[in-house]
């Protein structure tokens, strides 16, 4: 959202739903590593969400445009999102890296590690990332005078945003053999699921 001209809808707690050149939804398909996740027969509506696709396994993002249905099908309607994950490297030394995150606002802890080992022609890769996230805190105070705004009698509790509360886990490991200088062999493993994420709008 950031770096293109692609909004993203989060309009609940684990919403992410983008939109690009008013196409969304089933319009956009995502990729990951060349393997799409949804195409135009899913169901319309803010479903395909780019949130659950683990930002600490990404190494790069890119946006096709015009050519994208000669290229992933007419899952591309309104273009295509392609993520690529991280890869093994080759190092002398294994190299290891731990990250955990707060978010006050909805009791969220994330916690993500992820290590790379190599030998003289393997390189292994792996990453797991955890995350819970309680339910979300509105503001209290409501300066446009819409004391109603978000208060629910079904799905809130004073601040509280009642069953916004979700948890996700993502495990990645790709494998690296070296063939040659310029050659190798790659094998993908990945797995994510989530516990049922309810929409609040």
């Amino acid at each position: 959202q950031s770096t293109t001209s692609i909004t993203v809808q989060e309009s609940q707690a684990g919403g992410g739903s983008p939109n690009f050149r008013g196409m969304e939804a089933n319009r956009l398909l995502l990729v990951v590593d060349g393997l799409p996740l949804n195409n135009t027969i899913y169901r319309s509506g803010h479903l395909q969400n780019t949130s659950t696709i683990n930002p600490f396994f990404i190494q790069s993002f890119s946006l096709s445009t015009g050519p994208a249905s000669i290229n992933f099908g007419d899952g591309a309607l309104g273009s295509a999102l392609l993520f690529n994950t991280i890869s093994p490297v080759f190092l002398k030394e294994s190299a290891n890296f731990f990250h955990q995150q707060y978010e006050s606002s909805s009791n969220a802890v994330t916690l993500n590690y992820k290590s790379n080992y190599s030998t003289k022609h393997f390189a292994f890769l792996s990453g797991l990332s955890i995350k819970s996230v309680g339910n979300l805190t509105m503001g209290g105070k409501r300066n446009h005078d819409y004391l109603n705004w978000g208060n629910e009698d079904v799905i809130s509790k004073g601040e509280e945003q009642l069953y916004t509360n979700y948890d996700q886990a993502d495990f990645i490991h790709k494998t690296l053999f070296k063939i040659t200088k310029t050659t190798g062999l790659l094998l993908n493993t990945q797995y994510s699921t989530s516990s049922k994420i309810n929409r609040f709008d």
